[in-house]
Formats: C-alpha cells, structure tokens, sequence
C-alpha cells in the first residue's frame, strides 16, 4: 500500500505540470496546431484533470509493480546488484502501468484533438469501438513506459553511485540533478519513436485503419524521413527530465522509509 501511495503522489504532482506539455507533443505529432487561440488558454490544459487523476494509478502500479518484482532477485540484500537486474523491475512496474495509461492516453488524445467534455468522450470511444479501441497501442505503451521507468529507478540511481565516488562532496539534490536530466532525456530519445506510432494509432480508431505499429513506423519513415518520428520530441523530453527528478525523488523517500520500517521490525525482534 506504501509502494501505491508514493507513486500515486509523485504521479499527480508530476501531471500537473506536464498537461502543456503534452498537449503541445500531441499536436506536433499529429501536425495539429498546439494553441487554439483562446485565452485564458485552457486548450493547453485540455485533458489536464484526467491526467492528474490517471497519472497518479499509472505511477502507483509502476512503483508498486517494481517493488514487488525486486523481491524476487535472489539474495538482493548479500550483494551488489548488476545493471540488469537494477534495470528489470523498473521494466516491469512500467510496463504494468501501461494498462492504465494506455486508455487514458487515448481519451487525452480524443479530447485536446476533437473538444468537448471528458465524460462524452470517453462513452462515445466505449459505444463505438469497444475494449479493443480503448487499448489500442498498449504493447507500445508497454515498451515506452517499460523503458522509462527501468531509467529512472534503476539507472540514475546506478549513475548517481558512480558519480558520488568520484565527487563525494556533492549534495544529494545536485547528484540528482545531474544524473535525472540526461537520464529523462536519454530515455525520451530512445523511446520517443514508439511514442509517435502510439499516437497515431490512437488518433484513429476506425477498425482495420493503423493496426500494424511496424507498418505505420515504415510508412511515415520512408515518407518524411527519421524526423516524422521524433515529432514532439522537445517538448516530451522536457516533461521527462522533470519527471525524471521527481519521480526519482519520492522512490528515494520510499525506499528510505521501508528501510527504516526494516530496521525497526529487526531490532524489535532481538529485543
């Protein structure tokens, strides 16, 4: 329940901040305008309560998936662990989360590109293409967030051990600066490709149209070049530095308090 509550915290306040940014990913990969010319300009916040809301279970499952996948590495707490096995539960936790993210993200999608209200838009997605259309793109979803988070709780952490002994005076928050920035951008570079698919799968639903990701990739590849595929890239990678350092922050405070909880259950069991 600990593992749900951290990352249902980091999520939503991490969500806050990035609904502009996703809207503005969004809208370049689909070759739509980002701002529709209102003002107050509530079209870049448009699935913004939505994604405060989903994002928070999204984190939650990729916190407490890859909690519970780290409790099966053999002797975890006899040895140093590899790359790869800092790597795998972050992998898992997030590609669970891509149950929940994947109709959210779709929803989102619908919303900033057609208008109109949450709730409709949802029922009208449901009524007219079903299980099947709500979950489109969740493999890449999967790998996505599979990706990301394997970076973040499993690679900055192994980057921040390795910088801290060449500068041991370094504060703990400047360690993390500088380690979750590059890492959230590495990972957006890597993956932001599986994204633009994603995208245009979701952005059309019509049965039989945008089913096959490694069709759509080729296509649009050899259409515009590699560049169709990183569009958005910017303001994605904005938003993934930032969550990057937060997320890493509030995985930080939960491993901290189970191991305090440890260490208590211990002692009070030789008393």
């Amino acid at each position: 329940s600990e593992q749900f509550a951290y990352g249902a915290i980091a999520g939503s306040f991490e969500a806050m901040f990035a609904t502009p940014f996703i809207v503005a990913k969004n809208a370049l990969q689909e070759r739509r305008p980002i701002w529709a010319g209102d003002f107050p300009p509530r079209s870049l916040y448009r699935g913004g309560l939505l994604n405060v809301a989903a994002t928070a279970p999204v984190n939650a499952c990729q916190f407490a998936g890859a909690a519970g996948f780290k409790w099966l590495v053999p002797n975890k707490d006899e040895r140093e662990l590899t790359l790869l096995e800092r790597l795998a539960p972050g992998f898992v936790g997030g590609a669970a989360g891509a149950l929940v993210a994947t109709p959210t993200e779709l929803v989102i999608l619908h919303q900033q590109k057609y208008g109109g209200e949450l709730r409709p838009t949802a029922i009208n997605i449901w009524r007219r293409f079903g299980f099947s259309g709500l979950f489109k793109g969740t493999v890449l979803t999967a790998g996505r967030d599979g990706v990301f988070t394997a970076f973040y709780m499993g690679l900055l952490p192994w980057g921040k051990e390795q910088l801290r002994e060449r500068f041991p005076g370094w504060s703990n928050l400047v360690l993390t600066t500088v380690v979750a920035v590059p890492t959230g951008i590495a990972s957006c570079v890597l993956t932001h490709p599986l994204d633009t698919v994603k995208t245009r799968m979701q952005g059309n639903l019509t049965p039989g149209a945008f089913t096959s990701p490694w069709r759509i990739g080729k296509e649009m590849f050899q259409r515009d070049g590699l560049r169709t595929l990183y569009r958005g890239v910017i303001p994605r990678g904005s938003r993934m530095a930032f969550a990057t350092f937060i997320l890493y922050l509030f995985q930080e405070r939960q491993e901290e308090f189970f191991a305090r909880i440890q260490s208590e259950l211990q002692m009070a069991g030789t008393q």
